[in-house]
């Protein structure tokens, strides 16, 4: 061997992926965290963190046997597919900061004033005009009435979580609607 040779560094597909797993899994999670961090942003901080806990798992491990290495690949693998889904299923009412539409009673909006997702009324004076209402009491009534008449598979308190367009939304238990199921069903009929 030549003296300015370095040996070539012989490292399994194990000691590979255990590196590799946290940095490609972690930023796929990005969307799901929250906060003030746009989410490209988020996505660099997750990988780099998963970066570092790769390689530190990496030179733990260097020197181990091949079950060692195997067992913390899927150990690794696990926590790893468990924290994806423990981010992946949370509604968009859990990732986002929103608050309870007084129509529908779902958690939706990013302010107030702004279109529901779920009943995709506007509670604002523009739709209370447009719409030729007297009063935002008025409005909200209306708005129930028309929404939980026509809308299929939804009542005052059900669903507990509402899927619009793969978007799904939690509906808050503390919600009170100014109308009853009884005037629901008039409103039914005289549709039909």
């Amino acid at each position: 061997m030549n003296s300015n040779q370095q040996p070539k560094a012989n490292y399994t597909n194990w000691e590979l992926l255990i590196w590799m797993l946290p940095v490609m899994m972690l930023p796929a999670i990005s969307e799901s965290v929250r906060g003030n961090i746009p989410d490209v942003a988020m996505s660099a901080i997750l990988g780099g963190i998963g970066g570092m806990i790769g390689v530190s798992l990496f030179w733990a491990i260097k020197n181990q046997a091949k079950s060692i290495k195997i067992s913390v690949f899927i150990v690794t693998l696990i926590i790893l597919i468990g924290t994806l889904f423990f981010f992946i299923n949370r509604t968009e009412s859990e990732k986002y900061d929103l608050i309870t539409c007084q129509i529908c009673g779902y958690v939706t909006l990013s302010e107030k004033g702004k279109e529901c997702e779920v009943c995709l009324v506007e509670i604002n004076q523009a739709f209370l005009e447009d719409n030729l209402y007297d009063s935002l009491d008025e409005m909200i009534k209306e708005e129930q009435l028309l929404f939980f008449a026509i809308e299929e598979g939804v009542s005052l308190r059900k669903p507990k979580v509402f899927n619009a367009e793969g978007l799904k939304f939690l509906k808050n238990e503390n919600w009170n609607p100014v109308i009853t199921v009884e005037d629901v069903q008039k409103e039914k009929e005289d549709f039909e």
